[in-house]
């Protein structure tokens, strides 16, 4: 996999991983951000990248940093 790729990819489960720690569903995330449900499953799927807007709107919903979402592993 690309390496652009492999970032959207562990940015797009950072994002899950607070949905599901927080019982929510992408559903409710795509009420809250107004990102179309089509659009939120290719960008948790990592199909396509999360756009700087749609980050902050993420971040604002799931009450975390965009910092946090985007902050990735660095395999040594």
């Amino acid at each position: 996999m690309e390496q652009n790729g492999n970032k959207s990819g562990q940015v797009a489960q950072r994002i899950l991983t607070h949905l599901n720690d927080q019982g929510l569903s992408q559903r409710w995330l795509a009420e809250q951000t107004s990102i179309p449900l089509a659009t939120l499953n290719r960008r948790v799927q990592g199909r396509t990248s999360f756009t700087l807007e749609e980050l902050y709107s993420v971040a604002n919903a799931l009450e975390t940093s965009v910092a946090d979402l985007v902050t990735l592993e660095v395999n040594a």
